[in-house]
């Protein structure tokens, strides 16, 4: 008899189906997005939807957003914002043995290519150098034509003292 009592409720089961249909109310995700070093956070996002797949694919794009935005944001370097500008109040001058050479007052408002332009100017050692820095001054897009008459004077002072030298 014990072996009918087996056989028979192995036969039940196997023979059992789901009679109730399953529905998805709501599909949760969460995530673990690393900051930095021991610093995380934890975005969790639920959605109603009638499938795993129409669920999913409502958080995909957004967790994909919220991975690139966080994750080691600690990290990363900030974008370069827009060139800063310095006001002068003195004019540029250059002392030539004793005397002292001036130039035109330094535009309000000089630029980050103005001034890097003007560094190389009066760095320049020889005439070759200085030509090779006029005609890149001369070509540049970032600098106004105010500051490129200004640079050229300057590299015209500048010739004078190297030759002189």
């Amino acid at each position: 008899m014990k072996k009918e009592t087996a056989a028979k409720k192995k036969k039940d089961v196997i023979n059992y189906k789901i009679k109730e249909t399953v529905t998805l109310e709501t599909y949760t995700i969460k995530m673990l997005i690393s900051t930095g070093p021991y610093s995380n956070i934890q975005p969790e996002i639920t959605v109603q939807a009638n499938t795993l797949d129409a669920a999913y694919g409502s958080v995909k794009e957004h967790i994909d957003m919220l991975h690139k935005t966080y994750f080691n944001i600690l990290e990363k370097k900030p974008e370069p914002k827009a060139p800063v500008t310095q006001i002068a109040s003195a004019p540029v001058a250059k002392i030539i043995g004793d005397q002292e050479v001036g130039y035109k007052e330094i535009i309000e408002g000089e630029t980050v290519a103005f001034t890097a332009a003007k560094t190389m100017v009066l760095k320049a050692v020889t005439i070759d150098a200085l030509n090779y820095i006029v005609e890149r001054i001369n070509g540049s897009e970032k600098l106004t034509a105010e500051e490129k008459s200004v640079l050229v004077e300057l590299s015209e002072v500048q010739k004078g003292e190297i030759k002189s030298v």
